[in-house]
């Protein structure tokens, strides 16, 4: 859908060359209100893929305000995506709106206090995270052992999920394939906003 020029949503499974940087609008909280400003988001195309390594991981739905059901996605993605790509790969596989600030920190369980963060939280002074949109997935991982990845999109309803690294080896990226891509889905999106009945 495009807005005054600006791209509000992309989809990993529509067929279509994605290898330019799109506008695209992230939110900032101030107070109650969200204001919505245009930001940069790198559209990832098999094109400028030569020497990069595909990872598969599997994004796992572990609860949120409106989770009903089980919800897995697989997701094979370039290696040298950034863990703010991998939020806007993850909100597209769940079919989630970009409306909420999230992180991802890595730690021993989703509720360990012992974690290290890593923000979206632009122009904002958190002393021990690291940006999002610095760290890619290769300088992640392989994680320590005993310790997770996870995503936490939307402070208020608190969508959380685990991801893992398949143990196979990275891939060289398949001619003729657009990453990042959707290739297992167990159980259906959960519904992010549902409507309540009067």
């Amino acid at each position: 859908m495009m807005f005054e020029g600006y791209t509000l949503r992309w989809s990993i499974d529509q067929e279509r060359p994605m290898a330019k940087k799109a506008p695209f609008f992230n939110p900032i909280q101030i107070g109650h209100m969200e204001w919505y400003l245009p930001s940069t988001v790198l559209s990832l195309s098999n094109t400028n893929l030569r020497g990069h390594m595909i990872f598969t991981l599997k994004v796992t739905l572990l609860g949120g305000m409106y989770a009903e059901s089980e919800c897995i996605r697989t997701i094979e993605i370039d290696s040298s995506s950034t863990l703010d790509d991998l939020h806007l790969v993850i909100l597209d596989a769940v079919g989630f709106d970009n409306d909420h600030l999230y992180e991802f920190y890595v730690s021993r369980t989703e509720r360990s206090r012992d974690r290290r963060r890593y923000s979206s939280f632009d122009g904002y002074d958190f002393e021990d995270d690291e940006n999002s949109d610095e760290v890619t997935l290769e300088s992640l991982f392989p994680l320590e052992k005993s310790k997770n990845l996870y995503y936490l999109f939307d402070f208020g309803d608190s969508w959380r999920f685990r991801i893992t690294k398949s143990r196979k080896k990275p891939t060289n990226p398949e001619k003729g394939v657009r990453y990042p891509r959707i290739v297992e889905r167990v159980g259906d999106d959960p519904e992010q906003y549902p409507a309540f009945e009067d």
